[in-house]
């Protein structure tokens, strides 16, 4: 699935993670609501580091992101995949920039 990494200013390497993932819906433990499946998008700041020997990681601080559902479908399907990957190319820029903004980053390219 879809994700992009935006660059920014920090001078720790934060960068703005932009992705597409599915999920399956249902009761949301974190918020208490029922999230109905789909096709979610999310913006987070994360920060990676190479660990050697071709590993990496990546952390985040949890609830700083961003999520935003693009497709809502009754069932996974490529060709609902591939409509939700569109929207997340066509919609990236512009959740990066508001996540940035409310974290206080400047993103390096300019969206």
């Amino acid at each position: 699935m879809y994700a992009e990494y935006f660059t920014t200013t920090a001078e720790d390497g934060t960068e703005v993670k932009v992705s597409l993932s599915y999920s399956l819906g249902g009761i949301n433990y974190w918020t208490g609501r029922n999230d109905p499946r789909g096709y979610y998008m999310s913006a987070i700041p994360v920060k990676r580091e190479s660990r050697g020997n071709g590993f990496s990681s990546e952390s985040f601080v949890l609830g700083t992101g961003l999520r935003l559902l693009l497709k809502e479908v009754k069932r996974r399907s490529a060709k609902a995949e591939s409509e939700a990957e569109a929207l997340a190319r066509a919609k990236a820029d512009e959740l990066a920039s508001r996540i940035a903004t409310d974290q206080n980053l400047v993103l390096t390219k300019e969206v």
